[in-house]
């Protein structure tokens, strides 16, 4: 991370080296499709990072933009890693309601708060034409923690008369 000997390193490199991606192929491959800019403008896997560069790419349906503060041409472990970017406040504030609905979601298990399966397709956001949906999934897994059957130990006769009992 020495900055007299590495003032400038490859954009696929330092995405690896941050964490970003787990390869340098994967990194190449979302850069060439042009799903990584650098100030602004599509990037070459071979372009050069510098200190106060902006970067914004996509991971998943997730925006994440932010600045770089740091170089490496090394992948160290993941607090190095993150100590050589800083998240935008708009990346942060575009991020925070896309990630509250995706919790409703998860889980796998009854009771764990949701229903353990993915959001709905094409969807990424918490907005207000999702709070029927949201209000349903809290009133399922509510259900679900209340049967509290452990589905891998039962028959699918004792289902069906467990879920007839409780709900």
């Amino acid at each position: 991370m020495s900055e007299s000997t590495s003032a400038r390193i490859r954009l696929d490199k330092w995405l690896w080296a941050a964490r970003l991606f787990k390869t340098r192929s994967l990194a190449s491959a979302e850069i060439g499709k042009g799903h990584v800019l650098v100030n602004g403008q599509a990037a070459m896997p071979a372009r050069e990072v510098r200190l106060g560069d902006s970067i914004s790419l996509r991971q998943g349906q997730m925006p994440l933009a932010f600045v770089v503060k740091g170089l490496s041409e090394v992948r160290g472990p993941a607090p190095v890693a993150q100590a050589l970017y800083e998240q935008t406040p708009d990346s942060i504030a575009t991020r925070a309601p896309s990630a509250t609905f995706s919790n409703l979601w998860a889980g796998s298990e009854p009771g764990a708060g949701g229903i353990g399966i993915g959001p709905p397709a094409r969807c990424a956001c918490a907005s207000s034409a999702h709070a029927s949906v949201r209000s349903a999934v809290i009133d399922i897994s509510a259900c679900l923690a209340r049967m509290s059957v452990s589905f891998a130990a039962t028959s699918p006769r004792q289902r069906r008369e467990s879920r007839r009992q409780s709900c």
